[in-house]
């Protein structure tokens, strides 16, 4: 069995989405804890909705949790990841949708090697582009994490052996910046290997052709500049620490 957890903040259309691909098309037994950071669009009614239905697919356990504000995703992750049982956690973004038989696939590779304390996917935004081609390969990346590289949590495995020995997400750099990338550094730096299997694709529903969309991602890269200098204080600075474009 493996754990799902989603944190959502408004994006009602892509949780939908999001959560419907989860159901019908993870093909293992899995939990799924979905943690609502204050959205005010319809999607706790929506999920308040889900909890009173039958839900199709493999799932074993579902809890749907909501905050009356948005405490950033830091905390929200944390809380998902604070109640699923399973020895693998899966992070998967709101607005990401998995191709079926995408669990199995991730899992099969993770226990191959003990050693790999996070694997994630590739990423799709073309939104007509087919995915869910398992070509089997992997690559692990062994680059320095910074706050400007790193490997992607658009939907990524992570061990729980692994939260046990460094820690879950750091609540150090505002509502949404770089908790990824400082728990990435925190496990690379202990021995743990990051992994990207190569292959398998998710579909990223985030096309930037809206207003809103471009409205988020200028928010999104506000909110990683204005914590480089919280990064810099905490790990040292690089030749790296240029603000994202």
């Amino acid at each position: 069995m493996i754990s799902i957890c989603v944190v959502t903040h408004n994006q009602l259309n892509h949780t939908q989405k999001c959560l419907d691909a989860i159901l019908n098309w993870t093909d293992v037994e899995f939990e799924l804890t979905v943690c609502d950071s204050g959205s005010s669009d319809g999607t706790p009614e929506f999920l308040s909705s889900l909890s009173e239905r039958q839900l199709p697919g493999k799932i074993s356990k579902y809890e749907f949790v909501l905050f009356s504000e948005n405490v950033g995703a830091a905390v929200a992750y944390n809380e998902a990841f604070t109640r699923s049982k399973s020895d693998v956690i899966v992070r998967i973004d709101n607005d990401v949708v998995v191709p079926y038989g995408w669990a199995s696939r991730l899992l099969e590779v993770l226990g191959s090697d003990p050693q790999l304390g996070m694997l994630t996917t590739e990423l799709v935004c073309d939104t007509e582009t087919e995915i869910g081609v398992f070509s089997g390969r992997i690559q692990y990346v062994e680059q320095p994490v910074w706050h400007d590289c790193g490997i992607g949590s658009w939907c990524i495995a992570m061990r729980r052996e692994m939260f046990n020995q460094v820690g879950m997400y750091r609540p150090l750099f505002g509502v949404y910046a770089l908790q990824d990338n400082d728990l990435e550094k925190r496990a690379q730096n202990v021995g743990w290997r990051l992994g990207t299997l190569l292959g398998l694709k998710v579909r990223h529903l985030y096309s930037m052709e809206t207003p809103d969309e471009a409205e988020y991602n200028t928010w999104k890269i506000q909110q990683y500049n204005s914590q480089i200098e919280s990064w810099n204080t905490i790990w040292g600075k690089d030749n790296q620490d240029v603000p994202m474009e």
